[in-house]
C-alpha cells in the first residue's frame, strides 16, 4: 500500500500525539528560510 503524505503524517500523529496540523506548521515555515539561504 503506497501511503500518502497526509496518512504518514496522521501516523505520526497518533504516535507522538501531535495534529497533523502541528507537525506541517514548522515544516512549512522552515521550507522557505531553507530555500532562501
Amino acid at each position: 500500500k503506497v501511503h500518502t503524505n497526509l496518512e504518514i503524517l496522521d501516523r505520526i500523529g497518533q504516535v507522538t500525539g501531535m495534529l497533523p496540523a502541528q507537525l506541517l506548521t514548522p515544516l512549512c515555515q522552515r521550507i522557505p528560510i531553507t530555500a532562501n539561504q
